[in-house]
């Protein structure tokens, strides 16, 4: 079997690297397409990791794109179309209508905001015209050729539904050319925080029963072509478990005492919160002006996002802060994975206001915290995926950074009132048929039962079912 898989950049590697790791120990061979410009200036320590690793039947190259008239034609009605169906998403955060607007072209821009155009673009009347029209494009030629060129039995894609997004053509033209075609969920909020899926696989893997729903009811995909297997994404972490660095060794580096507790401040992306730096001020002041003397000795390593690092250098060389690494690191090569989970492991908890490092503390088996605030209420509690994690019961849950440290003396204390919901927060979020089964393999054997019955459907489901009960006896 050959499956060809199709990526958005060389960046997004370590979301899905389990499930073609899965499909290459099976014997398969894999060839992995990257869109050249989403991937320049990116890194691509996990895609280089990957080919060290020396897999045989691994091949990686760029993807070719659509051209000709039609395609800004294409691609300014899918934009639009995804606009209009979060005017049809009453339960979500209108941050994130405002910021697919941006993405529109700018002859459109001026006129969606008016109120009758966006109550014309909410009738389901409206959307069923987007996808005759839809359909109508035909397959773009170049994407076709590529394909044949290929001769994949399986083309599979991520994510498919990000803007301007190059690889659903490849699910269109595998659609013309009879390949079944797979998608998988790239992170926790791509379902409802991204654009839709224009083109409808014949299998979409999600992570959870949540997933499932939101691949449903937003972008009207058949449930018996939705398979919940767990997060890929969230693999690693579970093979990370046992590992550990010496204490001494890892303050040395960061800049921290080894002999004072610390917690990890979890920094959030730009579109989450732009500048929390003052909410790291509020914790820090708190932690300095509490009237317990241990407390005052409690110390921060702040972990900036990647993409969102420069506002926190004013604060490096604060008296009892660390930051680390100080412009933000992916978690991606080996040392970057080894230097987070000690960043969560030795830390006595996490803290944070909206971000997938949360969930990666969560699994590594540590507390968390969440800030929820008045300031960035459009992207936490009106925020669809954070709204997962926040009604799990897995977060200490605090307003301000006063009540921040007093969630911290708590569990400095030892009182961790969580523990079991965070616990079940794992099983249900990430590994939805158990600790032990990885997403990765799970995705690698519903690839198997596609490839042999052409498409998906609910033989398909008992199929992959029986299977995996097959791999759950071996475990006990």
């Amino acid at each position: 079997m050959k499956v060809l898989f199709v990526g958005r950049s060389v960046f997004h590697f370590s979301y899905y690297d389990s499930l073609l790791l899965g499909i290459c120990r099976k014997g398969y061979q894999v060839e992995a397409l990257f869109d050249e410009r989403w991937s320049q200036n990116q890194p691509d320590a996990a895609l280089q990791k990957f080919v060290a690793a020396g897999h045989a039947n691994f091949s990686w190259r760029w993807a070719v794109r659509r051209g000709g008239i039609l395609r800004d034609y294409i691609f300014g009605m899918r934009e639009l179309r995804s606009y209009a169906s979060y005017l049809r998403r009453p339960n979500q955060s209108d941050f994130y209508l405002n910021r697919w607007a941006n993405y529109l072209p700018s002859a459109l821009r001026g006129w969606i905001t008016r109120s009758v155009v966006q109550a014309l673009l909410k009738l389901p009347l409206i959307d069923g015209l987007f996808r005759l029209l839809e359909a109508a494009a035909p397959a773009a030629p170049e994407v076709v050729a590529d394909i044949r060129r290929s001769a994949p039995d399986l083309i599979v894609v991520s994510p498919g539904n990000m803007r301007f997004d190059e690889e659903i053509e490849y699910v269109k033209a595998g659609k013309v050319l009879g390949v079944p075609t797979a998608i998988v969920t790239l992170s926790w909020d791509n379902l409802t925080t991204k654009g839709l899926f224009h083109v409808k696989p014949d299998l979409l893997f999600c992570w959870n029963d949540a997933h499932a729903r939101e691949a449903v009811e937003v972008h009207g995909i058949p449930a018996s072509n939705v398979l919940k297997i767990g997060s890929m994404f969230f693999d690693k972490w579970f093979a990370a478990k046992s590992h550990i660095s010496d204490r001494q060794a890892f303050c040395h580096k960061v800049g921290l005492d080894p002999h004072l507790p610390f917690f990890l401040y979890l920094g959030s992306s730009s579109n989450i919160a732009n500048d929390e730096s003052w909410l790291v001020e509020d914790i820090l002041s708190a932690l300095q002006s509490h009237p317990n003397a241990a407390i005052n000795q409690v110390q921060l390593l702040v972990r900036p996002h990647p993409a969102n690092s420069k506002n926190y250098l004013r604060l490096d060389g604060r008296q009892g802060l660390a930051l680390w690494p100080k412009v933000g690191a992916l978690p991606e090569s080996d040392e970057s994975q080894a230097d987070f989970v000690d960043s969560v492991r030795l830390a006595v908890a996490a803290i944070g206001i909206n971000t997938s490092g949360m969930i990666d503390n969560i699994i590594l088996g540590k507390p968390c915290v969440a800030i929820v605030t008045e300031r960035y209420k459009k992207t936490q509690d009106q925020a669809i995926h954070f709204g997962h994690l926040f009604r799990s019961g897995a977060l200490e849950v605090v307003g301000d950074g006063s009540q921040c440290v007093a969630a911290m003396a708590a569990l400095l204390d030892g009182d961790d009132k969580k523990c079991a919901a965070r616990e079940e927060f794992v099983r249900a979020f990430a590994r939805p048929y158990g600790l032990a089964h990885a997403a990765g393999d799970l995705g690698a054997v519903a690839l198997e039962i596609l490839a042999k019955n052409k498409k998906w459907s609910r033989q398909s489901q008992d199929q992959f079912l029986s299977a995996l009960e097959r791999v759950k006896s071996e475990f006990e």
